[in-house]
């Protein structure tokens, strides 16, 4: 599809601003469309979705495929780490930035942390190690869009960067004080760096968002129980200053979570993403039914499936067919790929699902 003329599938949708489209989708407020999101894309797909587009292969693909959101963020500008292994990326938190994985040298820096005294005299990086001042100009370029921010913080798989996936399983059952006081300071990290953001942004800001994949596509990775005691807290408190400031929250959180939504419901969640809603325990009509009153659910065009192994009329059908079903009731959903779109995805059905 050449749309031409310099055309992009945002100039064919209504006439609201993507922040009023996302502000009626959350409060179940008659819109023009459904608003649409992106978790982003690989290279090859995005330089393919431009070719067919005709458009420039410098354009802002957002821009072209109409989504509704733009983020922004605050730069570290923290101590540099001394120590980094080959061809591996290190964390501000000075860890290996391979989140669940212990394969080959990587650095974890509290692997062998035994006591609580240990994780306190760790050097955790704090709202002081970032930089706001490209903040105002984003805030310019992202004009009448839904602007969000957070940081790549998610608590338990911090966690896991931080003692290596093993050693952090095994402390939630010998040893929780540890993940308990770790959570607790990377939570301090969030919220502080929360609040120094909306000192800047103001009212340009809309939505918070934090993170936390605590799941498999069969359900969590431990009991529901242990979730509620070691890092329902965490939430809680960040959910608790986004209230404070006025912001809508917002939760990135993988696999079938269905044993704690409720919990998310009670403790202040609005939106959450990326509802992967191909999986049996996370089923469109059950979601809609049970949590439709109190969630906006965001995803749920399968990138596993549909988008990579479907044709573009397949897309469509599921586009409509999550409308229906979780769009029902006069809104409550934000279409978007379930995840990061990788290669391999047909640069047509990424067309075919902003259409």
């Amino acid at each position: 599809m050449n749309l031409g003329c310099g055309c992009t599938l945002r100039d064919r949708r209504g006439m609201m601003t993507g922040k009023k489209r996302v502000l009626a989708a959350v409060h179940r407020l008659s819109s023009d469309c459904v608003p649409v999101g992106s978790m982003g894309y690989e290279d090859s797909v995005a330089d393919g979705v431009r070719q067919l587009l005709g458009a420039s292969q410098t354009a802002d693909l957002n821009q072209l495929l109409g989504v509704d959101f733009a983020v922004i963020v605050a730069d570290y500008v923290g101590p540099e780490f001394p120590w980094k292994p080959p061809n591996q990326r290190m964390s501000f938190f000075g860890s290996s930035d391979k989140t669940y994985n212990d394969e080959g040298i990587v650095e974890r820096p509290l692997r062998r942390a035994a006591t609580v005294s240990e994780i306190e005299a760790f050097s955790w990086p704090t709202a002081a190690d970032y930089d706001c001042s490209r903040i105002p100009g984003w805030l310019v370029e992202a004009g009448d869009l839904a602007v969000m921010t957070g940081v790549w913080t998610p608590t338990f798989s911090q966690l896991c960067e931080l003692f290596g996936i093993e050693t952090a399983l095994f402390n939630l059952a010998a040893a929780p004080e540890l993940m308990e006081a770790g959570a607790e300071r990377i939570t301090d990290l969030v919220v502080g760096l929360l609040r120094r953001i909306h000192e800047v942004a103001g009212s340009g800001l809309l939505i918070f968002a934090t993170a936390d994949d605590v799941a498999t596509q069969r359900g969590l990775m431990f009991s529901p129980d242990t979730w509620r005691k070691r890092f329902k807290p965490s939430l809680a408190r960040q959910f608790s200053a986004a209230k404070e400031l006025g912001l809508i929250t917002w939760l990135h959180a993988c696999g079938d979570i269905s044993t704690i939504l409720p919990d998310l419901v009670e403790i202040g969640l609005d939106v959450l993403e990326p509802t992967q809603a191909h999986l049996s325990g996370m089923r469109p009509e059950w979601l809609k039914k049970e949590f439709g009153k109190h969630l906006t659910f965001f995803g749920a065009i399968s990138t596993q499936t549909t988008l990579t192994f479907g044709t573009p009329d397949d897309v469509r059908r599921e586009v409509r067919d999550r409308i229906r079903i979780l769009g029902a009731d006069g809104g409550g959903y934000i279409v978007s790929p379930d995840h990061t779109v990788l290669d391999g995805v047909p640069p047509g059905n990424i067309i075919a699902l902003y259409d």
